[in-house]
């Protein structure tokens, strides 16, 4: 019986062989495997090996040195290869994502990106670049491992639909924008970091604010930073100079041209005007007026006497800061943040009680209010200077409007998709007095960059989240979703500097406050689905 056993078994290893020669497969014992690549299948890998190298020598002996991050490529599909293969768990890294997200938020405001840990061979290492990498490090993971999580950030995503095809639809265009691009490696080095600082932080933080008390917290930080930085910029008045500029440790001091004129005085007039730590002075009166909404929301709607007398407070600060700096954005913003968000406070006002006079009084008498302003501005010197230019303001007036009568003919030529991220002020080519290219307007760098399709999905991404924080944040019961409102009048102020700045330092706040603006309109919906929410909840 055993040697007809063994005689049929070789009968079928026999058979078998037959059988691979003719296409089947190949008989395996079990402590085997079978190869899962043929010879043939194998050389072909070699060759492509061979022929990776070859490119890759040749791009590295061809062409310049800001074409070598392209290189960067393979690592980082490997990465994503590796996150994808991860198995599947309902424990995601959300806590990591949550720190290292208000970490990055904390960075950008406090931390001047232009100190860098800087290591002889190595890429700087920029504080806010590692904690927004971690974070980001931290989605991927996320989404790749759970289930639940996908279902969850698909749903906060298209929370408001229109705004989450504009911004699909701007980001589509920043990849479609490179293969034109004059300068292909800086605009995918440029791309890499929008990615991070811009669609990572949006996907982040319209997720970790959906969480109940973190949208409070988030805005309590952003106040009390804002007050810091206003007594930050006294204390740089006093001093005439940044107030590290002559403590900065050699590992944080990066040696380029550009970042050392960061730390020069500048003057006008004969007064120093002061840039805390951001690049310059109109940035830093940029980030002081986008502070101003929300102390005022806590002031007209906060329910704490000694905290709105701290708002009252620190809006005045703020607006003084503003004074030291001499930028006319500072003071136009701070103009756009108690027009817009006084009109929202009567409205909501009348709304609720049509018997209350100070709501009706405000709001009847608020185009008139409007008009004595704008009268100001048309007629006053003083005020007309600073908010329209004129004195010595003039030159920078006319700088503007010079790059603007320069620049539609080159947005002409290339209508759709633009030049390319960060290419605008290299095909402007415009230069001020001292000889070094600039650009000014950030409507004007939008265009360059990405062409009308860019720049309508920019402007209709910021509509829709304008229109649907201010609706939802007027309207909703709960004290924490109504912070969606000074969120968007942030985001008025934020658009209205871009007309006259293009430096992106406060960039990341930007995509922190369309993010907050969709988690809370998420918060409402799921409020309004569960049942009525109660003013104290």
């Amino acid at each position: 019986t055993g040697v007809g056993d063994h005689t049929g078994d070789f009968m079928n290893d026999m058979a078998g062989q037959r059988r691979s020669r003719s296409g089947g497969a190949v008989p395996v014992l079990a402590p085997y495997y079978r190869p899962a690549l043929s010879k043939k299948a194998v050389r072909r890998l070699y060759w492509l090996l061979f022929f990776s190298c070859f490119i890759t020598g040749g791009i590295i002996a061809i062409f310049p040195p800001s074409w070598l991050s392209m290189l960067l490529y393979p690592i980082a599909i490997q990465i994503l290869l590796v996150i994808w293969l991860l198995p599947e768990t309902e424990n995601p890294p959300l806590r990591l994502m949550n720190w290292t997200f208000f970490a990055f938020f904390i960075s950008v405001i406090i931390w001047p990106y232009y100190l860098a840990i800087q290591i002889p061979g190595m890429p700087l290492i920029e504080i806010r670049r590692t904690f927004v990498s971690l974070s980001l490090l931290s989605l991927m993971i996320s989404y790749s491992v759970s289930p639940t999580f996908r279902m969850e950030i698909g749903k906060i995503y298209t929370t408001i639909p229109l705004l989450g095809k504009f911004f699909a639809f701007y980001l589509l265009t920043q990849l479609l924008s490179i293969v034109l691009a004059p300068n292909v490696g800086q605009s995918f080095s440029v791309l890499a970091k929008n990615l991070t600082s811009g669609t990572g932080v949006f996907l982040i933080g319209m997720f970790v604010l959906t969480r109940e008390g973190r949208a409070e917290k988030l805005v309590g930080i952003f106040c009390g930073l804002g007050m810091f930085i206003s007594l930050l910029g006294f204390a740089e008045y006093r001093n005439q100079q940044v107030l590290w500029a002559n403590h900065i440790p050699q590992f944080l001091m990066i040696q380029d041209p550009v970042m050392q004129n960061l730390l020069t005085p500048v003057f006008r007039n004969g007064f120093y005007r002061v840039t805390g730590t951001f690049s310059v002075s109109l940035v830093y009166a940029e980030f002081q007026s986008l502070t101003m909404p929300f102390l005022l929301h806590y002031f007209l709607f906060g329910k704490r006497p000694f905290w709105r007398f701290v708002c009252v407070v620190a809006d005045g600060l703020a607006f003084a800061a503003i004074l030291l700096t001499q930028a006319r954005v500072g003071i136009a913003g701070a103009i756009v943040a108690h027009a817009v968000y006084i009109a929202i406070w009567a409205i909501k006002r009348r709304r609720e009680d049509k018997q209350t006079l100070i709501g009706t009084a405000t709001l009847f008498g608020y185009p008139m209010v409007v008009a004595l302003i704008g009268l100001a501005v048309m007629v006053v010197p003083a005020v007309h200077n600073r908010v329209l230019g004129g004195g010595t303001h003039q030159a920078s007036s006319d700088a503007r409007k010079q790059q603007w009568n320069e620049g539609i003919p080159l947005i002409a030529k290339r209508p759709l998709f633009g030049y390319g991220p960060s290419q605008a002020a290299g095909v402007l080519g415009y230069t001020n007095p001292a000889g070094v290219i600039t650009i000014d307007s950030g409507i004007l760098v939008t265009l360059l960059n990405y062409g009308l399709v860019g720049f309508i999905s920019y402007i209709g991404m910021l509509a829709m989240a304008i229109i649907e924080g201010i609706r939802v944040g007027t309207n909703s019961l709960s004290r924490e979703v109504a912070y969606a409102a000074p969120a968007a009048v942030a985001l008025m102020v934020w658009l209205n500097a871009r007309l006259v700045l293009a430096q992106e330092d406060t960039y990341p706040l930007m995509y922190v406050f369309l993010g907050l603006i969709v988690a809370l309109v998420y918060r409402e919906r799921m409020n309004a689905a569960s049942g009525p929410v109660s003013s104290a909840s």
